[in-house]
């Protein structure tokens, strides 16, 4: 019988197979880790990549274009809609109620830092700077807002009216009071000319705001710049 050598090869010891267990772990690990960034640099192709593109921030919006000064001043007065800044809530009301252009159902609400929103919707006799409102559906609507129960701002906001409109309430504005103290363009469109009327006391003054953004349309608003009104 022939003699066959039939020797095995001998186990590894215990330690030995620990440091192959350890190994195959660490290189497993390595080569998820190369994957992983190799799509994230989109070593493998474009589709990682132009997900990862597509989900970035967009750009935030900047000023493009500015005249004047934020601090200029105008000798002008700035009538308020028959109304005066310190009014309370319900001298504001009586008047509304005799006014044509709005519907006499006003939504108020009020919130915990004193401030009281008063909102009326526009009737369809509204007209305002020589042009009539958009509907309210596309954001038209008159806001008067109370610090202390005492009014220091009005809104206009005429919504979403035509760029012919948009410049008939610009030439009107011009004219009543002439130039802008101050004019700023935005890099979606926006932009934003006001007046602030000349007064020693800071405080005291009031700035008229013609501002127009994609979103809301069209607002014309008067405020009051810092009036104490006192205590309620």
């Amino acid at each position: 019988m022939d003699n066959v050598n039939n020797t095995q090869a001998p186990e590894p010891k215990e330690s030995n197979k620990k440091i192959i267990i350890i190994s195959t772990v660490v290189i497993v690990a390595l080569v998820a880790a190369f994957v992983i960034v190799g799509l994230s640099l989109g070593w493998f192709g474009n589709k990682t990549a132009e997900k990862k593109n597509s989900g970035q921030i967009p750009a935030t919006i900047s000023v493009v274009e500015t005249k004047g000064s934020d601090s200029a001043t105008k000798k002008v007065k700035i009538k308020v809609r028959d109304v005066k800044f310190g009014d309370k809530i319900k001298k504001v009301k009586a008047f509304e109620k005799t006014q044509e252009d709005t519907l006499d159902n006003p939504s108020e609400a009020s919130t915990k830092d004193g401030y009281t929103y008063l909102t009326y919707t526009f009737s369809p006799k509204a007209k305002f700077f020589g042009v009539k409102p958009a509907d309210a559906t596309k954001g038209s609507l008159l806001q008067y807002v109370f610090k202390k129960k005492r009014l220091f701002d009005m809104r206009i906001q005429l919504g979403d009216i035509s760029k012919k409109d948009q410049q008939k309430v610009r030439d009107y504005l011009n004219n009543k009071y002439g130039k802008p103290t101050n004019y700023v363009k935005y890099s979606n469109d926006s932009w934003m000319e006001w007046w602030r009327t000349d007064n020693k006391n800071a405080d005291k003054q009031t700035i008229l705001h013609l501002n127009y953004s994609p979103n809301s349309g069209l607002i014309v608003s008067y405020e009051s710049v810092g009036r104490d009104f006192g205590k309620k």
